[in-house]
């Protein structure tokens, strides 16, 4: 019966159309790493000081996740 159900499971992930994609937005406000350090990264209540980025400015961007099914 063991063997039954992880030959289901594996059949299943296979019939399954899902697909996706990670976005990248580097445009204005997600371009400056002070913004997303004190409103992405801590959230609410906390922030930080003095925030100083070493690196190629077009790296600095937000990742959101899309989903299609």
């Amino acid at each position: 019966m063991d063997a039954r159900i992880v030959f289901l499971f594996i059949y299943m992930c296979l019939l399954a159309n899902n697909h996706a994609q990670i976005t990248i937005s580097n445009v204005n406000p997600y371009n400056n790493s002070n913004h997303l350090i004190n409103n992405v990264l801590l959230g609410g209540g906390v922030s930080a000081n003095n925030v100083t980025y070493q690196g190629d400015p077009i790296q600095v961007g937000f990742l959101t996740l899309s989903i299609r099914t």
